[in-house]
């Protein structure tokens, strides 16, 4: 969980460019412009999830706030 409280995947929070928190240890800008985490894995990879957002990773982990992260 991020010092705001999002969900976040990943060991850790980084602050985003645009001052949102993303798991991993990188900030990735995704397709749509947000930016992901690199989630649990260092890759580059983003996913698009059920919701239509994209996460840091190779699949999308439904979290208790309904957002979805990395794995």
């Amino acid at each position: 969980m991020a010092p705001n409280g999002q969900y976040v995947g990943g060991r850790n929070a980084t602050l985003a460019p645009n001052g949102s928190y993303v798991g991993g240890s990188r900030a990735i800008l995704a397709p749509n412009g947000s930016y992901v985490g690199s989630g649990n894995s260092n890759s580059n990879r983003t996913t698009i999830c059920p919701d239509g957002s994209y996460v840091g990773g190779s699949s999308c982990q439904l979290q208790p706030d309904g957002s979805y992260t990395g794995k």
